[in-house]
């Protein structure tokens, strides 16, 4: 195994790593009874972290919470590819000029007006 095939397999366990930790993190914070709202934000633009995250949870959690559309007038929105992308908002580097990050917000079912 070559030094960059070994640096690949590395990042990539980490990432699998980071991105299960983190949907353990966020279904965590969508359990509480009395949550409302819960955003979720990353400095990744990697989609394991976050569109995957998101799908993920909201698939658990899709009878009590939804996504809010936030921030209409952002161009850059999640990943095509996810049923999710719609509804969040990505900082591309190459594209936005800052740092590549991530965010979406969870929202109880019934709560929308409070």
């Amino acid at each position: 195994v070559g030094r960059l095939e070994l640096h690949d397999e590395l990042s990539e366990k980490r990432l699998r790593s980071l991105s299960c930790f983190q949907t353990m993190i966020l279904k965590h914070a969508l359990s509480f009874p009395s949550v409302k709202k819960v955003v979720y934000s990353t400095c990744s633009v990697h989609k394991e972290e976050n569109e995957d995250v998101v799908s993920e949870a909201l698939q658990q959690f899709q009878d009590h919470f939804k996504l809010t559309h936030l921030l209409p007038q952002w161009q850059t929105r999640g990943l095509a590819d996810s049923s999710t992308g719609p509804f969040c908002i990505r900082v591309v580097p190459s594209v936005n000029k800052a740092q590549g990050f991530f965010v979406a917000m969870f929202e109880k079912i019934g709560t929308e007006h409070l």
